[in-house]
């Protein structure tokens, strides 16, 4: 059996309201890993490449939100493309191979995305290291360091680790519903 992984994009409201117009929606807005493919899908945008084509991950953010809100923009200084639901983090995934996905126009591809899941340490950690050939059997042993990791934390430091992350309302959760909300699914 394939191993599928969802991360779907945290909305802050003041994004989703601005989505919500041009069709982005968080029912419509997600990153999947399925088998050796990598699918973003924000409204409809879609950016497809495979797993072997990122060369790096790394976590960013804040954003500036002229810079971010709405639809998805194209970097003027280095030509990646941000899709963007939120203004506090997200993951930047570096290509090998430029990859299109704001415009159908010949030639115009992207080197690299970021994006706003709601877990960008986990989608990071599965292209951590990655030197341009990670098998999908690689990304799940990653996602299991990354949930074993969280399973060795305490509930404080699980809420102060998706506090970093700009996840709130986490306050009176149970290490149970935390370990929930810090983690991709599966499917």
């Amino acid at each position: 059996m394939t191993t599928s992984l969802h991360f779907p994009f945290r909305f802050s409201q003041p994004f989703r309201l601005a989505a919500w117009p041009i069709g982005i929606r968080p029912e419509n807005s997600e990153v999947r890993v399925d088998g050796p493919d990598l699918t973003v899908t924000f409204g409809r945008w879609t950016l497809r490449t495979t797993i072997d084509n990122v060369i790096s991950s790394s976590v960013t953010g804040p954003y500036s939100w002229p810079l971010v809100i709405g639809p998805p923009h194209l970097s003027l200084r280095d030509g990646g493309i941000t899709f963007a639901s939120n203004p506090d983090q997200g993951v930047c995934l570096r290509f090998r191979t430029p990859v299109p996905a704001l415009l159908p126009i010949a030639g115009l591809a992207h080197p690299g995305a970021t994006l706003t899941v709601d877990n960008p340490a986990a989608l990071a950690a599965l292209f951590d290291g990655a030197s341009g050939d990670p098998s999908v059997s690689d990304l799940d042993g990653r996602l299991v360091e990354v949930q074993d990791d969280l399973w060795s934390m305490s509930a404080s430091e699980l809420r102060t680790h998706a506090k970093d992350l700009g996840i709130g309302g986490t306050s009176a959760m149970s290490k149970a519903a935390l370990l929930a909300a810090l983690s991709p699914v599966r499917r």
